[in-house]
């Protein structure tokens, strides 16, 4: 029953994300920002991959800044933004591997980074890395539009989304 349940939301999520990057390339997508608990919504986040991480027995770390902090910010465009970043680090992430997120405040912005123990990505591939349809050698089972829609919607959302390899190999995508 989980299988088909983990397949359904899968599924929902693919159709949802592909709907997204429609909206960014047409235009259309608009923040909507709330002012709500961040650090309470990215936990949830990272709970929500709590069982794949154990399906691979990969050791998942979540360290925040605060228990909490109000913040004004839009719920659809940081949910799809950290929901690709830690699928696609769980994805890329071997059996036994660590996915660290980090969340801090520094003076002025708040800067959430997630960090994997895969396979990195090679210099040739970085070039490309945020435009659309950039799945390449790195894709498994994926269209190849997260990254850039998580990129773009990062810039809407008045921020950035970067990469650079983890100091101990591996992959480091910032989001502020």
């Amino acid at each position: 029953m989980q299988t088909v349940q983990r397949g359904t939301k899968r599924m929902f999520h693919l159709v949802n994300q592909f709907m997204e990057f429609r909206k960014v390339n047409t235009g259309h997508l608009r923040l909507k920002v709330q002012t709500d608990d961040v650090v309470g919504f990215i936990k949830e986040l990272y709970q929500d991959f709590w069982a794949m991480a154990q399906q691979k027995d990969i050791q998942m770390t979540f360290t925040p800044f605060a228990r909490e902090y109000q913040v004004p910010f839009d719920h659809e465009i940081v949910e799809t933004v950290v929901y690709n970043l830690l699928s696609n680090a769980i994805k890329y992430t071997p059996q036994r591997g660590t996915v660290s997120v980090k969340f801090r405040r520094t003076d002025d912005q708040l800067v959430l980074s997630v960090e994997d123990s895969g396979p990195g990505i090679s210099t040739e591939q970085q070039a490309a890395l945020f435009q659309p349809f950039m799945n390449g050698l790195t894709s498994q089972g994926g269209m190849g539009i997260g990254l850039y829609t998580a990129h773009v919607m990062a810039g809407l959302h008045h921020g950035s989304l970067t990469y650079d390899d983890a100091p101990d190999g591996g992959a480091r995508f910032t989001l502020t």
